[in-house]
């Protein structure tokens, strides 16, 4: 924008120098009678005009950052004692007079008939019958077996064993140590750099306000993902060629004899016992016990009950109720007022003083350089009159 104005100042200097009429056209008259004059007098040269830069100062603003100081209000929390009335619930006891009916118990004899049974012993004749165990002597017949022994002559088979001397073929395995080339795949530990996300807690502080209005701070625990890196040994598999002394065994087959025992059977005449046995009946007697049923005559005692009825007295215990006058404690509860002080906190205003950075626009001048258009004069035969008419016509432009 600054730039800008020199050269619209510029723009409109030419356009109105482009515009400016001649000395010979002002005010559109002429100079002559005639319409076209001859000689240095017949039309005027107009003057040039050029652009010089011109020096001026100007005045512009810059934004600066000044300290100033400022009265804030600052309220802070005041605890005071203050007065107040509350209202306390004595109890009270008053002692009364009451009737109260409580129930004694009483006891006394009451007359009553009562039913007894008497027993009463009757002998009565009776038959029974009783078993008696009478033993006896029965004669019975019974079998007995009698062993015999009889020799006889019997052709037994016994096993003998014989040992002999048996060619046989066996192998034999022969070890034989071979060199062979065989891959080795052994780890190496190599460390690499793992990029991980963990959560992370810490502890950061969080405005807010408690029952008396005052702005605090709590600390809370907030759990934070957060990227770590750590080094890694990461097992890495080389492979190597390796010689080894591996062991072959080759089979060999051998002769050679062994003692094999064989069982040869061999019979022989051997007299052995034959036991046999012969069924021999044989008579004997045997004592038998039997139950035999004796009949005979018995005197008993048989008990029967006779009701009698009888009259007694006993002792029955009746509740009666009585009246007494007792003295009782009845509570009642008074209302009393009572003064007392409790802590209460208010905020109390304080001005305090503190220093403020204020952005201002501060005016400084500066030279700089305008382009301003001067005209030029040119020498002629005859320096023409300001506004001195050349040819008939009206304004600015010719006439007809």
């Amino acid at each position: 924008m600054r730039r800008t104005v020199p050269l619209l100042v510029a723009f409109v200097a030419l356009l109105g120098v482009t515009l400016a009429p001649t000395d010979s056209q002002a005010f559109g008259h002429r100079r002559g009678g005639g319409g076209a004059g001859t000689g240095c007098g017949a039309m005027a040269t107009p003057c040039n005009y050029t652009v010089q830069y011109v020096p001026q100062t100007v005045t512009r603003y810059r934004q600066a950052f000044t300290e100033r100081e400022i009265v804030e209000t600052v309220y802070n929390q005041v605890q005071k004692q203050v007065p107040f009335t509350y209202n306390e619930t004595v109890q009270v006891m008053t002692p009364q007079k009451q009737v109260v009916t409580t129930y004694k118990a009483v006891t006394r004899e009451v007359p009553y008939t009562y039913n007894v049974s008497v027993p009463v012993m009757t002998p009565v004749t009776q038959k029974v019958t009783s078993y008696q165990c009478v033993s006896r002597e029965v004669p019975y017949t019974y079998n007995v077996s009698v062993p015999v022994v009889t020799p006889q002559k019997q052709v037994v088979t016994n096993y003998v064993p014989v040992q002999k001397q048996v060619p046989y073929t066996y192998t034999e395995l022969v070890p034989q140590t071979v060199q062979k080339n065989v891959t080795v795949t052994s780890y190496q530990c190599v460390p690499q750099v793992v990029t991980r996300t963990v959560p992370v807690c810490r502890t950061v502080q969080v405005p807010c306000v408690d029952a008396c209005g005052r702005c605090t701070y709590v600390c809370q625990r907030v759990t934070e993902m957060q990227t770590v890196s750590s080094t890694v040994m990461k097992s890495v598999p080389v492979q190597q060629q390796v010689t080894v002394n591996e062991t072959i065994c080759q089979s060999v087959q051998k002769q050679g004899t062994r003692t094999v025992v064989e069982m040869v059977a061999q019979q022989q005449e051997v007299t052995v016992n034959v036991c046999s046995y012969n069924t021999v009946q044989k008579t004997g007697t045997r004592v038998v016990m039997e139950t035999v049923p004796v009949v005979r005559e018995v005197t008993t005692n048989v008990c029967s009950y006779n009701t009698v009825q009888k009259t007694g007295t006993r002792v029955v215990c009746e509740t009666v109720p009585v009246q007494q006058e007792v003295t009782v404690n009845v509570c009642s509860y008074n209302t009393v007022q009572k003064q007392g002080t409790r802590t209460v906190c208010e905020m109390v205003p304080t001005q305090v003083k503190r220093k403020v950075q204020v952005c201002q626009m501060v005016p400084y001048t500066e030279t700089i350089q305008v382009p301003v258009c001067v005209p030029v004069p040119v020498t002629t035969c005859e320096t023409p009159a300001p506004y001195a008419p050349v040819s008939g016509g009206h304004g600015m432009f010719r006439g007809h």
